[in-house]
């Protein structure tokens, strides 16, 4: 019974409540839902006994976080239900009455268990539902999806530091959920090498996208290993790359007059990549300290924007840009791979400037008829014959165009084939340091 004792509070049932919120409050139940239904004239029994609680709503013995997750398991349009609430109706009245079933509910099946919804998958999975949702779109079967969102919200351990969930160690590494729950669900993979493989093929840090794990940790003056043990110490990615790296080492190395206390310390200082060295060192058996003397000493015969840290060795330099593979130079100046390789093997040339300036003078004859620019395709098939008599009496002009007219190459600056450079550059280097050149400026201390 509900009875008005004051400006805004009131007795129901031979208690007092201050206000409307101080019931709701004690009665967990949602307020703006509560006054909603008084507004509709709804009594104070039937809006209190048919609230959507904090703790959800129960039906047939069955506890639901909302109306609205029930009428999603159900496979009834959840507007339907509220409007038959809104009504008056209680909720066991409103449900036994058939309801037209929701076209966009997808009933999902798994070990032989049909279920109405993936909501409802979800639900008795203990799934979080936006997660199996999304991977649902994403996996190849129902089975998968499960698994991934599964996998997803358990608890796991990485480089001695638990996480409640796989989500939470891909957030704490600034990679993608869904990505790393993909490469860990492959066959021998490790939580470890799942979550490189994720860094490694792309990382998008504080709104800034790299193509890998090595060139963010370049572009905050780390070398990829000095991270990655911070990584495996148990670091977050954040404190890995931004807290400085000490030098507690007495110097082992003098190159070029400069003391080092490791090989890590004289790279960075240098700001070159170790993978660099380690692979021509290996590649060109020759010592290590020659390797690195070799890169350096070519390194500086190369001019242009420099990177803080060289991961790979320039491919081409073009008007001072320097560029890692001839596919970013040809996109940079509009033109494809496969016209280049066809006129590198035309020419019978590697010469990757001889090749494009080839491309750039090539022209293609198109024809003005009428006021219109024509093929010689195009144009047979409005005449229908040979087209030079047409040109040759004035009635067709003749144009003749550029043939790769997106081609914007025009080398203003600083040009290198570091290819062809390099090459060049390493068989005098290696053949004066087995000859006992004096090549190296290394000196062990």
């Amino acid at each position: 019974m509900y009875e008005k004792t004051g400006t805004y509070s009131f007795k129901y049932n031979g208690k007092d409540y201050k206000s409307i919120a101080d019931f709701c409050r004690k009665h967990e139940i949602n307020e703006s839902t509560f006054r909603g239904r008084l507004a509709l004239k709804w009594t104070f029994d039937q809006a209190l006994n048919d609230a959507v609680t904090k703790k959800g709503v129960t039906f047939e013995g069955r506890k639901y976080s909302s109306i609205e997750s029930l009428a999603e398991e159900k496979g009834i349009v959840y507007s339907s239900l509220r409007k038959r609430l809104n009504k008056g109706m209680t909720l066991e009245e409103a449900l036994s009455k058939p309801f037209k079933k929701r076209h966009n509910a997808r009933q999902v099946e798994i070990a032989g268990k049909v279920y109405d919804s993936i909501s409802s998958l979800a639900r008795e999975k203990g799934i979080d539902k936006d997660k199996l949702i999304a991977m649902v779109n994403t996996r190849e079967n129902i089975e998968t999806a499960v698994h991934d969102a599964e996998t997803l919200t358990r608890e796991v351990e990485l480089w001695g530091t638990s996480y409640k969930s796989l989500s939470d160690l891909a957030t704490k590494y600034s990679v993608d959920p869904s990505t790393l729950a993909f490469h860990f669900r492959k066959e021998d993979t490790s939580l470890e090498d799942a979550l490189m493989e994720c860094l490694n093929k792309g990382i998008t840090y504080k709104g800034v996208k790299y193509e890998s794990f090595t060139s963010l940790c370049a572009d905050y003056g780390h070398m990829s290993g000095n991270v990655y043990a911070r990584l495996v110490e148990g670091w977050a990615l954040d404190e890995s790359l931004t807290r400085e790296i000490l030098n507690n080492h007495k110097n082992k190395f003098m190159y070029k007059g400069n003391a080092f206390p490791s090989r890590w310390s004289l790279l960075r200082y240098y700001g070159i990549s170790r993978s660099i060295v380690d692979h021509i060192s290996k590649s060109d058996n020759i010592p290590w300290d020659v390797a690195f003397d070799l890169v350096v000493t070519f390194l500086d015969e190369c001019k242009g924007e420099r990177p803080i840290i060289v991961t790979k060795l320039p491919l081409v330099i073009y008007n001072g840009i320097w560029f890692k593979s001839i596919s970013d130079f040809l996109k940079h100046i509009g033109l494809t791979a496969s016209v280049f390789t066809h006129e590198s093997i035309r020419l019978g040339t590697s010469d990757i400037f001889d090749v494009v300036d080839s491309l750039k003078s090539k022209t293609i004859n198109k024809y003005n008829y009428k006021g219109e620019i024509l093929t010689y395709t195009e144009l047979k098939k409005i005449l229908g014959s040979s087209i030079t008599n047409y040109v040759r009496r004035g009635q067709v002009e003749l144009i003749s165009t550029a043939k790769h007219v997106k081609c914007s190459y025009n080398p203003t600056g600083y040009c290198l084939d570091c290819r062809s450079a390099y090459t060049k550059y390493k068989n005098n280097y290696i053949e004066s340091y087995k000859n006992g050149g004096n090549i190296s400026h290394f000196v062990s201390l």
